[in-house]
Order: structure tokens, then sequence, then C-alpha cells
């Protein structure tokens, strides 16, 4: 009689125990598929990042060069210590392709990349540290 119960209930309770092992084992794999998913995620903003980062410094050592080997003497020889706006120019210019030629082709396509407009960030940028440096001098 005992036996015959037990083989009820487990008849009742298989079906029920292999769906819910179903269920359990389908929320596993989109677990494991959305923490493979956010690993990815991690990698590819840690690499943008830094990237970015590392185009910052390069920024800014650029800027920080063409004021050591440009801008200084220029406003040294003046009396009211400012640049013309050519001169200006010219110092974007250099600092510009100071920056480039430190970063390289490979570099600037991967930061074209993850910042659209080049130029434009660029521009910003250098603004940006020019900025920042004349506050800190």
């Amino acid at each position: 009689m005992w036996d015959e119960i037990i083989l009820t209930i487990v008849d009742v309770l298989l079906p029920a125990v292999l769906a819910l092992l179903g269920a359990l084992l389908a929320y596993a794999v989109i677990y494991v598929k959305q923490r493979t998913e956010a690993i990815k995620d991690e990698r590819v903003r840690k690499m943008v990042n830094d990237a970015l980062d590392r185009a910052r410094v390069d920024i800014y050592e650029a800027v920080a060069y063409v004021a050591q080997t440009y801008v200084d003497d220029l406003k040294a020889a003046r009396e009211d210590g400012k640049l013309t706006p050519e001169e200006k120019a010219e110092a974007f210019a250099r600092a510009k392709a100071a920056f480039k030629a430190r970063i390289g082709e490979a570099g600037l396509r991967q930061l074209a990349e993850i910042v659209g407009d080049l130029e434009e960030w660029l521009r910003t940028q250098i603004e940006a540290a020019v900025y920042d440096l004349g506050k800190a001098s």
C-alpha cells in the first residue's frame, strides 16, 4: 500500500520537478549569456576609456611642448605678452601636429571610431588643454 502511494506521489511530482529543473536550466543559460555580454561590454568600455585617457594625456603633452618651444618665447618678446591671431593659429597647428605624431595613424583611426568627428574633438580638447595649462601657470 505505501509503495502505491509513493509511486503515485512520484508520478504526480516527477513532471513538476522536471519542469522546475528545466526552468532553472533555462534561467541559468540566460544568466550566463547576460554575464558574458556584460564582460564583453566591460572590456570594450575599458578599451575605449584607456584610448581616450591616452589621447588626453598626449594632447596635454603636445600643448605643453608647443607652449615651451614656441608660445613662451613669443609671449616674452611682447610687452603685452599676447599672441596675434596668426600666432595662435600656428600654435594650434603645431599642437595638433605634435599630437598626431605622438598617437600615430593607428591611434588616430581608433580615436576617430570612438569620437566620430576627430577634427572637432581635437579642436575642443586642444582648447581645453590650453585653458587648463594657462590657468595652472
